[in-house]
């Protein structure tokens, strides 16, 4: 047995400086490799070195505390100390301490704990957190960006993208660039942006209707099954006060099929025989006589994409307007085929806006079946949906 354990090892040790001497830069520390991607290893380990690609860089975030402190000076004055602490426990994610002596469940505390705040404070507030964390970014981004320039001694870095609400941006970069960027203190991760991702629109996949584009009728007919109209009928959910957003793949929005008082469209889609946008936000907010939606009440922001690059933006636009929750209908191929099931760029932008800006995010897989889901949307903190029967097949 020593003698195995010795032959094992010897042959261990082989292995490992094998390993260690492979011709690519993915093992290769002096790259801060872990701070790379996986998508963005194998894209680097094809391109030239003088080849420039887009990448997504996530740096460590701004201060927290400092927003909470920015936030309460342009809450003071408009509630009283004690609705502000409460309220700002919920936007920041920490819950209230049960007293000792209190015999319920927390559920039942916590109600009577927040009942002096209402929807009107939290949409305020909520909406003012953003506002602070949007200046704050402006600047955190921009420094970010001019230490890069300073890295490469480059006088101007092409950019694509500078978010307004997290700490990412959006470089043309080569791929030595991208090696001196990874070596940043302040560099988190950095992600390969894939220019060719355009909307996931199988149409042999799925089963349509031959007159949908010629007839809109809306049926709710599974609300029964859906608890729609049980949270909207008995217990009043109907979205009073809230303002929800949708995007879509390209679909053009028609107000008056969903008869909603307050509709605020963004930017309008292309595809004039799809009713996709329609059926999605009479779902969700329509008033008509002969069909009511879930929550009637929410006041609708919409808004269309037409390739993966421009989600980001879609999603700013619609956290400018105070959204509570954001539905995102459509998804993408990578380079023509998918990896399901990884975790990519635009999923870990899910999961920051979702905790961070207090948005509840609901997002298609794909409907891709026993395949699974399509990486941008592999978020942590959505509600992911999907359609398949048995079989993994698209219902």
């Amino acid at each position: 047995m020593k003698k195995y354990n010795a032959v094992f090892s010897l042959f261990l040790v082989i292995v490992i400086i094998c390993i260690s001497i492979a011709p690519t830069f993915a093992l290769d520390n002096s790259y801060a490799s872990n701070k790379l991607d996986e998508g963005l290893v194998a894209k680097l380990n094809e391109i030239d070195d003088n080849e420039k690609i887009t990448v997504s860089i996530w740096f460590d975030d701004v201060d927290k505390e400092l927003v909470k402190d920015k936030l309460y000076e342009t809450y003071k004055g408009k509630k009283n100390a004690d609705v502000y602490q409460k309220s700002e426990e919920l936007l920041f994610g920490e819950v209230c301490e049960i007293p000792m002596n209190y015999t319920k469940d927390y559920l039942s505390y916590a109600k009577e704990y927040y009942k002096d705040i209402t929807q009107e404070d939290f949409q305020y507030i909520s909406e003012r957190k953003r506002e602070v964390y949007k200046d704050e970014y402006k600047k955190h981004n921009g420094n970010m960006i001019n230490k890069v320039t300073d890295a490469l001694d480059s006088t101007s870095i092409e950019k694509v993208y500078v978010s307004k609400y997290a700490p990412n941006v959006e470089l043309e970069l080569s791929k030595e660039e991208i090696f001196e960027v990874s070596e940043l203190q302040n560099v988190d991760e950095i992600y390969f942006v894939n220019p060719y991702n355009e909307l996931l629109l199988e149409e042999s996949n799925i089963c349509t209707i031959d007159n949908e584009t010629q007839e809109y009728k809306p049926d709710d007919t599974f609300y029964s099954v859906t608890g729609l109209s049980t949270g909207r009928d008995v217990f009043g959910l109907t979205g009073l006060g809230l303002n929800v957003g949708v995007i879509e793949a390209e679909s053009i929005l028609t107000p008056e099929r969903i008869n909603c008082d307050d509709v605020v469209i963004i930017k309008q889609g292309t595809f004039e025989t799809s009713s996709h946008g329609d059926l999605v936000c009479g779902l969700m907010v329509s008033n008509r006589n002969d069909f009511l939606g879930a929550i009637p009440e929410a006041g609708l922001r919409y808004t269309t994409v037409s390739k993966e690059g421009d989600i980001k933006g879609a999603v700013e636009d619609l956290l400018g307007y105070g959204v509570t929750a954001i539905n995102c209908s459509f998804s993408y191929p990578y380079d023509g085929t998918i990896n399901y099931n990884t975790y990519s760029d635009t999923a870990k932008w899910y999961d920051h806006v979702a905790v961070q800006h207090n948005v509840h995010l609901i997002l298609t897989t794909s409907n891709a079946g026993s395949l699974g889901v399509v990486p941008s949307k592999t978020a942590y903190n959505a509600i992911a949906v999907g359609n398949c029967d048995r079989d993994g097949i698209i219902a």
